[in-house]
């Protein structure tokens, strides 16, 4: 199987609430990143200024945003957890019914942002 080659390709492989889901979520991700560029990392869509800022991506069972680090759900997770949410250290994951907050979205980009200097 080969790997999409971008955002859209990558939706297409998905199932109808998955889709729809993360079509959602990459419309917020593109609002609150303006400028960042629309790329496919590590086999998931992402979204990069200077370095990935994040992504997104389903698994059986659930779907996630990715910070593209290690660190960054850890320091927000009373904020994940207040939203009900679950995390490991690289994914938050949620069900295809309910995405994260636009507030807790708008955290993990922040979170990024100033660990990568952004």
């Amino acid at each position: 199987m080969t790997r999409p080659a971008d955002h859209d390709a990558y939706l297409a492989t998905l199932s109808g609430p998955e889709r729809a889901a993360l079509s959602r979520l990459r419309g917020v991700l593109a609002a609150e990143l303006p400028g960042a560029a629309e790329v496919m990392a590590y086999g998931l869509p992402g979204f990069r200024e200077r370095k990935l800022v994040a992504g997104y991506g389903a698994a059986k069972g659930h779907l996630s945003l990715y910070p593209f680090s290690g660190r960054v759900l850890d320091r927000l997770s009373a904020e994940i957890a207040a939203a009900g949410l679950s995390f490991s250290p690289g994914a938050l994951t949620f069900p295809p019914d309910r995405l994260p907050p636009l507030s807790l979205i708008r955290l993990v980009i922040a979170e990024r942002r100033a660990e990568i200097g952004g």
